[in-house]
C-alpha cells in the first residue's frame, strides 16, 4: 500500500513538472499563431512596397472616387444583410471544415498567415493613400465585426489545439464522461454561432454607421 501511495505521490509530482515546465515555455516563447499573423501582416508590407504602389495607383483603390460613394450607403440597403450573412457563414463553414480534417493544423495556420497578409496590404495602402487618416479608416473599417470574428476563430483554434491545461490534467480527460465532452462541444459550437450571429449584425448595422462618421474627415 505504501509503495502505491508512493508511486501516485511521484506521478502527480511528475505531473506537475511537466504542467510547470510547460507553463513557463508558453510564458517565455511567443506564441506560435501570434508569429504566423505578424509574418504575414509583414509580408504583406513587403508585397505593398514591391508591387503593391503601383497596382493601388492604377487600380484606385481607396482614392477620393473610391471613398465617395461610401459616404451615401444606406444601412438599410436592399439585401445587404443577406449578403454579408451568406459570405460570412460560407467562411466559417470553410475554417469549420479545416479545423476537422487531418490538415487542420495546416490549414488554421494558413488561414492565420493569410489574414495578417491581407491586413498588411490593407493598412498600408490606406495609410498610402491617406496618411494617418488611412489608419483611422482601416480601424473603423474592421470594428466592431473584427472583434467578434477574431473571438469565433480563436474558439476554433483553441478547440483544435486545446491548451496547456490538458497535459495536467490528462488522465482526468482519459475517464472522463462521453456526455461531458458532447456538452462542451455543444457549448463551444453555440459560443462559436452566437459570436458568428453577432459579427454578422454589428457588420451589417453598426459598422456602417461608423464608416459615414469616419468619412466625414475625408
Amino acid at each position: 500500500m505504501y509503495q502505491i501511495s508512493n508511486g501516485l505521490s511521484d506521478m502527480n509530482d511528475l505531473s506537475s513538472i511537466t504542467y510547470s515546465a510547460r507553463y513557463n515555455e508558453k510564458n517565455t516563447t511567443p506564441d506560435s499563431k501570434l508569429l504566423v499573423f505578424g509574418t504575414g501582416f509583414l509580408l504583406g508590407l513587403v508585397f505593398f512596397y514591391f508591387v503593391g504602389k503601383q497596382l493601388i495607383e492604377d487600380s484606385g483603390v481607396f482614392s477620393q472616387g473610391d471613398i465617395e460613394p461610401l459616404k451615401n450607403f444606406s444601412m438599410n440597403e436592399s439585401g445587404y444583410l443577406i449578403y454579408i450573412a451568406g459570405t460570412r457563414i460560407k467562411q466559417f463553414l470553410f475554417v469549420m471544415f479545416c479545423s476537422l480534417s487531418i490538415w487542420s493544423g495546416c490549414f488554421l495556420y494558413t488561414a492565420l498567415g493569410w489574414s495578417g497578409f491581407q491586413l498588411g496590404i490593407l493598412a498600408y495602402a490606406a495609410m498610402y493613400q491617406h496618411g494617418v487618416r488611412g489608419m483611422f479608416y482601416c480601424i473603423f473599417m474592421l470594428m466592431p465585426q473584427g472583434i467578434f470574428y477574431f473571438l469565433a476563430f480563436v474558439q476554433v483554434m483553441n478547440k483544435k489545439f486545446g491548451s496547456d491545461k490538458k497535459y495536467y490534467h490528462k488522465n482526468i480527460n482519459i475517464t472522463k464522461n462521453k456526455a461531458m465532452n458532447i456538452g462542451e462541444n455543444v457549448k463551444t459550437f453555440l459560443n462559436i454561432m452566437v459570436l458568428l450571429c453577432l459579427g454578422i449584425l454589428s457588420e451589417s448595422y453598426i459598422n456602417p454607421w461608423l464608416m459615414k462618421w469616419i468619412l466625414l474627415f475625408f
